[in-house]
């Protein structure tokens, strides 16, 4: 399954909003085509004025989530690809760029 999919799965499950989508850099247009495509796969149905997991997006995310290749609970959430930083080796020290730092 896609990490996105995934991603709005445990988001519509939670009752949150797309702002931690919108965050990792996808547009309005790309989320839309992601609910899009829960709805078609009957992940998801739109009642009450939001979007509800159904039983089959539950068992489809129950299914993700326990997949071994998932592993261990803290693997759920994708890495923020803008703190990764190449492998270096053991002896280097790694100094971010001041204009790269967050907590400046």
């Amino acid at each position: 399954m896609h990490n996105n999919i995934r991603l709005l799965l445990q988001l519509v499950q939670q009752k949150s909003d797309i702002s931690f989508l919108l965050q990792q850099g996808l547009t309005y247009t790309q989320i839309s085509a992601l609910f899009e495509k829960a709805v078609r796969q009957d992940w998801l149905k739109f009642y009450d004025d939001s979007f509800h997991l159904t039983d089959l997006g539950k068992q489809v995310l129950q299914e993700e989530t326990s997949n071994k290749t998932m592993g261990h609970q803290s693997m759920w959430i994708s890495a923020d690809e803008r703190f990764v930083i190449p492998q270096i080796d053991i002896d280097d020290i790694f100094l971010p760029k001041k204009k790269d730092s967050y907590f400046s």
